[in-house]
């Protein structure tokens, strides 16, 4: 059948357009889910009364033996890890060296690095389908 000039195949694209419907809804729910697990690692890493920084190493870790002391606190520095995801405190020794420990729950790093393979997944799924399928309407004459 013509269509001004434009042969279409209407069975072809009947048969195309609900697989790559599947599919981009695939993308989008894989998009999305890797999207609220990035953003629910943020927020166990960065929520809460304080920040990754030293407030945050000075509270809540125990020190290393040997640590330096400055009055009542610790010596110490902290900042955001990046593996595993969350924070590391790095402290100053007694002998001026110093020892970095990071967190030892890794559930933040599965949560974001999980969250953005999915979030590439999506992407690389929606791009792929609709790739697929202008081929098979180019294919099929449209």
């Amino acid at each position: 059948m013509t269509t001004q000039g434009v042969a279409t195949n209407t069975a072809a694209d009947a048969r195309a357009f609900p697989l790559f419907a599947v599919w981009l809804t695939v993308a989008v729910l894989l998009f999305s889910a890797g999207g609220l697990s990035v953003l629910a690692s943020s927020v166990a890493v960065l929520g809460g009364p304080y920040h990754p920084t030293a407030d945050k190493c000075q509270l809540d870790d125990p020190a290393p033996e040997g640590a330096a002391m400055s009055g009542e606190q610790r010596v110490v520095t902290g900042g955001a890890s990046s593996w595993p995801v969350g924070y590391a405190c790095t402290y100053t020794m007694e002998d001026g060296s110093f020892r970095t420990q990071g967190l030892d729950d890794w559930t933040a790093t599965w949560l974001a690095y999980g969250g953005l393979t999915a979030v590439l997944g999506g992407v690389a799924l929606a791009i792929g389908s609709s790739v697929s399928f202008r081929r098979r309407s180019r294919k099929n004459g449209r």
